[in-house]
């Protein structure tokens, strides 16, 4: 989460990252309304991975952001 949150992706589905939110996890909101929130379990050692956009194909190329994002 710490890495995630000093190196934020400058766009989510081209759109420019308006905001950051670190209160349950990382939320990363892009100015068209779409986002992208990594979240650790807390009772299990898994990550969690939440989108939302404009389109289904949106909502899965934010999801393979999300996973991408995991690998650094």
């Amino acid at each position: 989460m710490e890495f995630l949150q000093k190196n934020p992706p400058a766009k989510l589905l081209r759109s420019p990252l308006a905001d950051m939110k670190t209160f349950d996890g990382v939320k990363f909101v892009a100015q068209d309304t779409s986002w992208l929130m990594l979240r650790g379990s807390g009772t299990e050692p898994i990550l969690r991975i939440y989108a939302e956009a404009k389109s289904d194909a949106g909502v899965q190329k934010l999801l393979k952001l999300g996973v991408s994002l995991t690998r650094h």
